[in-house]
């Protein structure tokens, strides 16, 4: 994986990007985008979410699978989904795509022990205010 912070800033240099742009998108100050700057890694919610405001894929903060960049010789998983449809995911795809699940996991898994915690009386669906 290549420094998350530097090619940040490459692509915000080669799109005429300016760190306060990014942060407005981000929700952020420019000083957390220049602090994002300086991380070699950044959760990967984080990490997707610069990529949505900067339009680019988050394959690109990953290093090239070949030395020589040679589309032939990138390393491909194939799924098949249903018998119809073929998805074709690279190496770096799919490592992300692994990461953000499990993130995921361990968010469900935090707010299960959190909602473990309560009473069932005591939860009630906001829209109707009964309990669930």
């Amino acid at each position: 994986m290549k420094h998350i912070g530097q090619e940040l800033e490459r692509i915000l240099r080669e799109r005429g990007m300016k760190k306060k742009a990014v942060a407005e998108g981000l929700g952020v100050t420019p000083t957390n985008v220049s602090q994002i700057c300086q991380k070699a890694v950044v959760r990967t919610d984080l990490l997707q979410r610069i990529c949505n405001v900067v339009k680019v894929s988050p394959l690109e903060f990953f290093d090239d699978p070949t030395p020589s960049g040679n589309v032939i010789g990138d390393i491909k998983s194939v799924a098949n989904f249903g018998g119809t449809n073929n998805v074709t995911v690279t190496q770096g795809e799919a490592k992300l795509l692994v990461e953000m699940i499990r993130q995921q996991e361990r968010t469900i898994d935090l707010l299960t022990r959190q909602l473990s915690q309560y009473d069932p009386g005591q939860i009630r669906d906001k829209s109707t205010g009964k309990a669930s």
